[in-house]
């Protein structure tokens, strides 16, 4: 860890700063890595399994069951568990290393962590009533790494659970820095100010109140607030099953398709509202759901057989990336205040009254998970009146939306205390 800091004091009471903070994690444990996998296989079985499926019709020879090494030809089976316990595995198994281990995982220490940040402070110190103390952030957090911890404290950035970030199996086994992502935690931008100001009224004040009676009823009071403004968490896109080679969901980028819908095709829809999409295909968003993001911005990959029958690619790789910064979910734009005073009831008594509202303006503030990223199963054939084209995933009209799911509306809480 590394920081860099210039401080500069403006006048008496003005204080800026700006400085640099970077982060390196190396050796990071790898959660549930794979001790074996189809990218373990030989390109060339794989090449030629995918060519037999093509002029087969659909007959996948590395599916094809083959004698078990780790069993005899005849006779009694040695007792393992699982698919080695049987006479017979797919031809594929064959190939994976530590065959008698099939289906383990391990923790390995390959991963490794990085978090570069700009931060800015300006600060006006307690005089005059006033204390100003603001901060905006701008960074950029990426990791290739997933641990246990994540799943056991409710933020687990694994596709399975949350929707956010990568799994192990989506792991690039031969070239671990192609597992590189964007961290769950990454917010590129982040303002945060607090403010707390002694309103200018009673005795020592700006407005000395000379009746007594508006003296206690004004005097002593003191407001405090906070802001808080931030982009979302990146997001990524789930669903259709390409069969390719890293267990990534849809791996290739649509060419020449943006991820973010333009402005003008964002907004709330009612499930009867057709739209064109960039590529020209009409679409009809789901009811009561917020659209955002392209649904045709990621394509799978099919292949003709022999009899022209369109089935889903075997054995391949694509070009996407784990998540996308231009893909993220909702942001925060929260402002809480409180206002607050002392009462003083001879030396050793006081009683305390606040008035604290939270989400004072009643902004919408939609939750991190209430995005929509799945993409459905892969269409294999085209659909005219749906506008689907082989590739194409079948969303039924909800990727890239949001629900209605929100944070808590403005709340007051009205509070008294007697301290003695």
């Amino acid at each position: 860890m590394w920081n860099v800091f210039i401080e500069h004091q403006l006048s008496r009471n003005w204080m800026v700063s700006v400085g640099y903070t970077g982060t390196r994690g190396t050796n990071l444990l790898q959660a549930r890595y794979p001790l074996q996998n189809i990218q373990n296989v030989p390109a060339s079985i794989l090449a030629n399994c995918r060519a037999t499926y093509i002029s087969s019709n659909g007959n996948n020879p590395c599916s094809a069951s083959v004698q078990n090494p780790l069993q005899p030809a005849t006779g009694t089976l040695i007792p393992f568990q699982g698919t080695i316990g049987q006479r017979t595995v797919p031809f594929l198994d064959t190939f994976y290393p530590y065959l008698a281990l099939l289906g383990d995982v391990m923790e390995k220490d390959n991963g490794w962590s990085s978090y570069n940040a700009l931060n800015l402070r300006i600060r006006h110190s307690f005089s005059h009533g006033l204390l100003l103390d603001a901060h905006y952030t701008w960074s950029k957090a990426i990791d290739t790494s997933y641990t246990e911890l994540q799943d056991e404290q409710g933020f687990s950035d694994t596709v399975g659970s949350s929707g956010q970030g990568t799994n192990t199996a989506e792991l690039d086994m031969l070239n671990p820095n192609n597992n590189k992502k964007l961290s769950y935690s990454d917010v590129p931008n982040r303002v945060v100010a607090t403010v707390t100001y002694e309103l200018p009224f009673g005795r020592g004040k700006t407005f000395d109140l000379k009746n007594r009676a508006a003296r206690a009823a004004m005097g002593g009071w003191r407001v405090a607030s906070v802001f808080t403004w931030q982009q979302g968490f990146p997001l990524a896109p789930t669903g259709i099953n390409g069969n390719t080679m890293d267990g990534r969901t849809n791996l290739n980028v649509a060419p020449n398709e943006p991820l973010v819908l333009p402005k003008n095709l964002q907004g709330w829809y009612n499930g009867t509202t057709t739209i064109t999409l960039p590529d020209g295909r009409q679409y009809t968003p789901c009811n009561q759901c917020y659209l955002e993001f392209n649904p045709d911005a990621f394509r799978g990959e099919t292949l003709t057989e022999a009899n022209g029958t369109n089935q889903v690619n075997l054995y391949w790789t694509g070009n996407q990336a784990i998540d996308y910064g231009q893909l993220r979910g909702p942001g925060r734009n929260n402002f809480d205040i409180s206002l607050l005073r002392d009462f003083a009831i001879k030396e050793r008594y006081v009683v305390s009254f606040s008035a604290k509202v939270s989400n004072a303006l009643n902004h919408t503030q939609f939750l991190p998970g209430s995005f929509n990223m799945a993409l459905g199963s892969m269409q294999t054939t085209a659909v005219p009146a749906q506008g689907l084209l082989p590739g194409f995933g079948q969303s039924a009209a909800t990727y890239g939306s949001h629900s209605m799911l929100t944070f808590d509306p403005r709340q007051m809480i009205l509070e008294m205390r007697f301290r003695f």
